[in-house]
């Protein structure tokens, strides 16, 4: 998934363990500890870039329906406010490696 964090302030900088944070609060607040603990075991963020603002989240496709649920509700990150925007949803690893030479 390629999500792009939309700031409230302009000075908003976070760091992808913030962001794995934010999203499993929300997977245990929304689905409880079977969501969360079926979720956590794959799920990752990869790649976050702070200049555009935006990050590729892996997760397993048994999974994937909570974390699609669960970035709507996302709205601090690291006490910061902030909302997450689904930008490309795609399955495939190639995918993920041609993100990320667009990102870096």
């Amino acid at each position: 998934l390629l999500i792009e964090v939309l700031f409230e302030e302009e000075t908003g900088v976070v760091s992808d363990s913030a962001i794995y944070a934010a999203i499993c609060k929300q997977l245990a607040a929304l689905f409880g500890d079977f969501g969360m603990a079926a979720a956590k075991s794959s799920l990752s963020v990869k790649v976050f870039h702070s200049e555009t603002a935006t990050c590729v989240v892996r997760i397993s496709v048994e999974s994937f329906r909570r974390l699609i649920a669960s970035i709507p509700f996302v709205n601090t990150i690291g006490g910061i406010p902030a909302v997450l925007k689904l930008v490309f949803v795609d399955t495939f690893l190639f995918s993920f490696f041609f993100l990320n030479f667009f990102l870096c």
